[in-house]
């Protein structure tokens, strides 16, 4: 029972931190996108979460906008939303779609049918548990960094180890094939 919880325990660790490390690596990407700070790109992570908008979707409409020159901020997409909100239904939002997110545009749909007001409430009321600050940000990239110097120096002994016992078996792979299986051949003959 004691092994059994241990392991149970374990797993949800390493579940645990590979989710907060993957969502580490999203704001610290957002980051680098927008300019915003750490807990600014959270909370733009979290509004578009909330409508159903995946963090790859957004990534690609927020990168249009900056080579558009448009300021990739939650304040430029409530604007956007309030422009969106003035157009006709169907060809007109569709078209502003496009133009403003490129591809992914019909997938920032439901967020531009927000209001600003709406957009500007929902990303100050995420949950404050959601919102990481850069000293986050920062410590999961010292723990990624930790990890892989980890499974490097596991690498290391495993290819060491390889170099001393690959010619052993391979030795002991030649006598098989060369001796022990001709004379297994050999005395198969005889009965």
């Amino acid at each position: 029972a004691l092994l059994t919880a241990t392991a149970t325990i374990g797993a949800a660790v390493v579940k645990l931190t590979r989710e907060y490390t993957a969502y580490a690596d999203q704001v610290r990407d957002m980051t680098r996108l927008t300019g915003m700070g750490a807990e600014a790109s959270s909370r733009m992570i979290q509004v578009a979460d909330d409508l159903k908008i995946s963090y790859g979707e957004m990534s690609i409409a927020l990168k249009y906008m900056v080579r558009q020159g448009l300021d990739p901020s939650i304040s430029s997409l409530a604007q956007l939303s309030d422009e969106y909100l003035t157009l006709q239904p169907g060809l007109e939002q569709s078209a502003f779609l496009m133009e403003k997110f490129g591809r992914s545009g019909m997938s920032m749909a439901e967020m531009m049918e927000q209001s600003s007001a709406v957009l500007l409430e929902m990303n100050g009321n995420i949950d404050d548990n959601l919102i990481l600050t850069q000293e986050n940000v920062d410590a999961a990239r010292e723990y990624e960094k930790a990890m892989d110097a980890l499974q490097d120096s596991w690498q290391g002994v495993k290819i060491a180890a390889g170099t001393v016992l690959i010619p052993a078996l391979a030795s002991v792979l030649d006598f098989i094939n060369n001796e022990s299986i001709p004379a297994w051949k050999e005395s198969f003959k005889i009965m």
